[in-house]
C-alpha cells in the first residue's frame, strides 16, 4: 500500500491510500499519527489504522461529517448540491475531504493502534540495554508499524478484522463505518426480547 499525506497539523498527520474495493463497497485505509506528550520529558507517537467508506456512511453520515466542518446547513435536500459545489471548488481532492470529514466526525472503524515512545533529551540506555529513541526514530518506527498493520488488517484478514467488536457494547467495524455505534446494543436488546 502506498500512503500519501492528506492532512497535517502541528501534532498529527493523516495518511491514506487510494480507494480499495474488494467487491462490496469502496473504502480507504487511513493512518493517523499523533504526537502525544506523556509528561516528565517523555513523549509518544500514537498511531491508528482506520477504515472509512463514503458509501457505507450514507447520507446521514455525510451530512454529519460535512456539518462538523462548518458546512452548516447541509441537509438531505441540499446534500448533492453541496457535494457538487465541493467537487467544483476542490477538484479531485473533494473525496479526500469527505473521507477526512467522516474520520473527524468519528464514522470509521479502527483496525489497529499502537504507541512508540521517545525522549527529547539525550537518549539513555534502558533496562534492556537498548537506547531510548529520538523523536525522528520514534516517528519512523510508528509509521513503519502502522503501515505493516494496514497491510495485514486491511489485506488478507480484512473481513475478520471488521467482524471484531470495536466498543464495549459489541458494535463491529461494519457497524461503525456506517456510523451506527449502538448496533451492538440494539442486537443485544433484540436477542433479549426475542
Amino acid at each position: 500500500m502506498d500512503f500519501e499525506t492528506i492532512y497535517e497539523d502541528v501534532n498529527s498527520k493523516h495518511l491514506s491510500v487510494d480507494e480499495i474495493n474488494y467487491g462490496d463497497f469502496p473504502f480507504k485505509v487511513m493512518i493517523e499519527i499523533v504526537d502525544m506528550p506523556l509528561g516528565d520529558d517523555q513523549f509518544s507517537f500514537m498511531y491508528s489504522v482506520n477504515v472509512i467508506s463514503i458509501s457505507q456512511a450514507g447520507k446521514s453520515g455525510l451530512i454529519s461529517g460535512l456539518n462538523c466542518f462548518n458546512a452548516d446547513g447541509v441537509t438531505e435536500d441540499n446534500l448533492y448540491e453541496t457535494l457538487k459545489q465541493l467537487s467544483k471548488e476542490m477538484g479531485s481532492n473533494y473525496k479526500d475531504f469527505l473521507y477526512t470529514a467522516l474520520f473527524d466526525y468519528g464514522i470509521y472503524a479502527q483496525l489497529a493502534s499502537g504507541t512508540v515512545g521517545y525522549t527529547e533529551d539525550e537518549p539513555k540506555e534502558q533496562d534492556d540495554g537498548t537506547l531510548e529513541l529520538t523523536e525522528e526514530q520514534a516517528y519512523d518506527k510508528a509509521l513503519a508499524e502502522a503501515k505493516h498493520e494496514a497491510e495485514v488488517q486491511a489485506g488478507m484478514i480484512f473481513g475478520f478484522a471488521m467482524d471484531r467488536p470495536q466498543n464495549a457494547i459489541g458494535s463491529t467495524g461494519w457497524d461503525l463505518i456506517k456510523g451506527d455505534t449502538l448496533a451492538g446494543l440494539n442486537r443485544y436488546k433484540a436477542a433479549q426480547a426475542g
